[in-house]
């Protein structure tokens, strides 16, 4: 519970410093393997909390059939070019049937508008995963994802 709060008030002074941005809320949907924002889920869904140029914080959750995945998190757009390169850092609470945990996330990635609203996404993402016992484990997984954006 603790890095959370640390995530949140990461989250308020980066606001904070980009000053004001849009506070609009835009959802997201995406289906596939796995998820930038979500990380391990076949069906996420977010919410941006806040926006500003290259700039972007969100919160959402994310569900793989035995799991639930809920994240918060920051993603950084490189450039504004027709495929778009992107970062995203998060914490992420992740339950399922092996038990409960807080995990540190990165992706990083591309994304390209093929229509409308609609979106494909494709990447890596790296959660690091604590163990009591054993330290840290780095799951690295490729994703590729459709997401719709409302």
């Amino acid at each position: 519970m603790k890095i959370i709060k640390q995530i949140i008030l990461i989250c308020l002074l980066l606001g904070l410093l980009f000053g004001q941005g849009s506070t609009r809320t835009k959802g997201y949907l995406a289906v596939g393997f796995l998820d930038h924002k979500t990380g391990t889920s076949l069906v996420g869904l977010a919410k941006t909390l806040w926006q500003k140029d290259h700039h972007e914080i969100f919160i959402g959750g994310g569900t793989l059939i035995a799991a639930f995945t809920a994240s918060l998190g920051w993603k950084y757009y490189f450039s504004n070019t027709p495929v778009r390169p992107y970062v995203v850092l998060a914490i992420h609470g992740i339950s399922g049937m092996g038990g409960s945990f807080k995990a540190p996330f990165i992706s990083v990635g591309l994304e390209k508008n093929i229509w409308k609203k609609l979106y494909i996404n494709g990447g890596f993402n790296s959660t690091i995963r604590p163990h009591s016992e054993a330290g840290l484990d780095f799951v690295n997984l490729p994703t590729i994802n459709l997401n719709y954006r409302y």
